[in-house]
């Protein structure tokens, strides 16, 4: 596999890598205060980056991605592992340009918090009101044996949502991995049902991912 084209003089870098994760970890850091895009033009969506690599990038200076291949949502697995990306970018305050094929696959009114797709087809939900949509409409806090969740989703009732039992905390952070229903132990399993009834997770056939995203700071940032 061939190294990605890299543009480290201009605001906007190509990965062509397949291994996209891989790609954002080797991200020079910035030596100047610009904007920098990051344009994937591949679609090995389980490559993404997820989690601290997600907060490390926006460290070194990204502050938007653009996928050029629309998701398809009847793809299980690769719907599921961009959902974990556009969920912990969202924390990290990196905005993302992307666009979904097969709505009708899942209920978008539960990915809300998220970057609004500028097209989603077969989905029936307002794109417009989707992208009017700001920060810390679905985040969570975990402390050593609980995670606290706040919900603010505008199609469903504000909540707040305190998990205790092991079996619950343990299976939503399994989900935030992006999980087989069918791979989990029968306890997590059950959990992870009851994670789904509770709209904290999406399942997308027998795929699971976990939908908050973790709070650790506030971004300065006016987010769409």
């Amino acid at each position: 596999m061939g190294a990605p084209r890299r543009f480290t003089d201009a605001e906007s870098l190509i990965c062509a890598s397949e291994n996209i994760a891989a790609w954002f970890e080797d991200l020079p850091e910035m030596a100047y205060p610009r904007p920098r895009e990051v344009i994937v033009t591949g679609s090995t969506w389980v490559t993404l980056p997820k989690g601290h690599a997600c907060t490390d990038a926006a460290k070194r200076g990204v502050c938007s991605v653009r996928l050029e291949v629309d998701v398809d949502f009847s793809d299980a697995i690769g719907a599921s592992h961009v959902v974990a990306f556009l969920r912990d970018v969202r924390a990290a305050g990196i905005d993302v340009a992307w666009s979904g094929l097969h709505g009708c696959s899942v209920d978008a009114r539960l990915l809300s918090h998220l970057a609004a797709p500028q097209s989603f087809d077969g989905s029936t939900v307002s794109l417009a009101a989707w992208g009017a949509m700001g920060f810390g409409h679905l985040y969570y806090r975990s402390g050593g044996s609980f995670v606290a969740v706040r919900d603010a989703r505008p199609d469903f009732p504000p909540s707040r949502v305190l998990i205790e039992e092991p079996e619950l905390c343990e299976a939503f952070m399994l989900t935030l991995q992006v999980c087989r229903r069918s791979c989990l132990a029968p306890q997590h399993r059950t959990a992870a049902d009851t994670l789904v009834e509770e709209r904290l997770a999406l399942a997308i056939g027998n795929v699971l991912v976990g939908l908050p995203y973790r709070m650790t700071t506030w971004p300065n940032l006016n987010l769409k």
